[in-house]
């Protein structure tokens, strides 16, 4: 669902799509993995439009990101799902 969140309004520009995904793909490859904009921004000047256009996807995934955790849904729906599972593991520590 993340992905196709991320991705349905960018199916048009497929670089730009696939970059929607690589924050998630890096983390999924590698949970120590983390994309972070600070680190990419740079190369928007600095690659090829093909690069640019990859990159240019990956910072919307963070842009999109940084919005939908800062919705009162997320934060909602985030503490109800917390609440349920300490329920369900209750001696767990993390």
């Amino acid at each position: 669902m993340n992905y196709f969140a991320h991705g349905l309004h960018h199916l048009d520009r497929p670089l730009f799509l696939a970059g929607t995904a690589v924050p998630d793909w890096m983390s999924v490859a590698d949970r120590a993995v983390r994309v972070r904009p600070k680190l990419i921004e740079p190369l928007l000047s600095d690659e090829s439009p093909d690069g640019v256009e990859i990159i240019a996807g990956m910072l919307r995934h963070f842009a999109d990101d940084d919005w939908f955790h800062a919705t009162p849904a997320f934060a909602i729906t985030t503490a109800e799902l917390t609440t349920r599972f300490a329920a369900l593991v209750p001696d767990d520590d993390g």
